[in-house]
């Protein structure tokens, strides 16, 4: 029984390669979530995790520690953010 929906939504979870992350990843997915997982470290195990389960999901490597490193991916994708 769901608790609640993300049903058509998009979640971007940073540290979803390991530990709470991998674990909130897994939860948006199995909410509905398309989800996004980045980390330092590959994200493809968690990534692997939710397709097995019927979960759409991708990995973003993504380092919040350079903070160059978010926009120069903002960037890429069209937008402008303000870190």
């Amino acid at each position: 029984m769901r608790i609640f929906s993300l049903d058509g939504r998009t979640a971007l979870v940073t540290g979803a390669n390991t530990g709470i992350g991998r674990s909130i990843a897994r939860c948006m997915a199995e909410a509905g979530a398309e989800v996004i997982c980045a980390g330092r470290s590959s994200c493809e195990g968690t990534v692997a995790e939710i397709e097995k389960g019927g979960g759409k999901a991708r990995s973003l490597h993504l380092d919040l520690s350079d903070s160059m490193a978010g926009d120069g991916y903002s960037s890429r994708k069209g937008r402008s953010t303000s870190w």
